[in-house]
């Protein structure tokens, strides 16, 4: 049986959010901050890493309710940040809601549910999704596997070599990769994205925070400095540019340890933005340092493998 102290550290199911949470406030936990993708169904059919980057209406709206009977608070990002720099007294534990990369979905599908009970939340557009000309390999990659009939194995092989490929001449290395099936680039973009009217309807209700998550959300740690710079700059004025407001809060693409370490961090804490979100599992303390947050993923009832 491993150890409970380990068991926190996972995304394992073997315990459930709350008692983690729970548990974890033993070790001066004062809450979390969940990160999601997309809202929706998930297909059974589906490759798991691509799946259990949703969350079912059903499930969302429950996380919500059971947080909410249990008396936690649901913080914005503001609010966070008054929190963790002492200028917001807060006493009962709370719960982020975050939600990245922007999908129609968040606005389709989420937002009506954050907007039935109130609860804040904030989405981070790279904003290449609604100019439609993200590449979302990942689906590409999906089905690819699919119609090739390779294995599980073969995808998370796959992503991660990916992952390491340069931004320059990125398609035409994925598209040598897959050699032996036609990908088209611009068919998930197109459907999967929300629009600019949409992020721009959203980011006027008070409930909701758009956040910066660069524009083409590469891994940063294959970008130079000066291409980095130029990822975080290009979508925080782009974004500014369409909600008419100052974007003070920001996320890292991917943001684990394999494509961000301190030479991200030291470029990205350098714009002075109020909080800087990574993927590192974990839990918010009052050390909690706001330029490198840590999230756990909100994974849905019917989690796969």
């Amino acid at each position: 049986m491993k150890k409970l102290s380990n068991l926190l550290q996972t995304d394992s199911v073997m315990l459930h959010p709350f008692m983690r949470l729970y548990y974890q406030y033993r070790l001066r936990a004062k809450g979390v901050v969940y990160m999601l993708h997309r809202v929706g169904e998930l297909d059974k059919n589906g490759i798991s890493v691509n799946e259990n980057m949703k969350v079912s209406p059903r499930c969302l709206e429950k996380t919500i309710v059971s947080y909410r009977k249990q008396g936690f608070d649901f913080l914005s990002l503001d609010e966070l940040y008054d929190m963790l720099n002492a200028s917001k007294k807060q006493t009962k534990p709370f719960v982020v809601f975050t939600l990245d990369d922007g999908y129609v979905d968040n606005y389709t599908m989420a937002y009506p549910i954050f907007k039935q009970y109130d609860v804040p939340f904030c989405v981070y557009v790279a904003t290449d999704f609604p100019d439609e000309k993200a590449f979302l390999w990942w689906y590409a990659l999906e089905n690819y596997i699919q119609q090739t009939k390779r294995r599980k194995e073969d995808f998370e092989a796959m992503r991660k070599q990916i992952l390491t490929f340069p931004q320059e001449g990125f398609v035409d290395r994925f598209r040598q990769l897959t050699a032996d099936f036609d990908v088209d680039v611009q068919k998930y973009v197109k459907v999967a994205s929300m629009s600019w009217s949409q992020i721009e309807e959203m980011s006027k209700d008070p409930l909701c925070t758009i956040g910066g998550h660069t524009v083409s959300h590469p891994a940063f740690i294959t970008l130079s400095e000066q291409e980095i710079r130029t990822e975080i700059e290009e979508g925080v004025r782009k974004l500014e540019s369409h909600i008419g407001k100052k974007v003070s809060h920001f996320a890292y693409p991917y943001g684990s340890l394999n494509e961000v370490n301190e030479r991200e961090y030291r470029i990205a804490e350098a714009y002075g933005f109020k909080t800087i979100m990574t993927t590192l599992a974990g839990v918010v303390t009052a050390e909690t340092n706001t330029n490198r947050i840590p999230r756990y993923m909100l994974f849905d009832d019917n989690y796969l493998r």
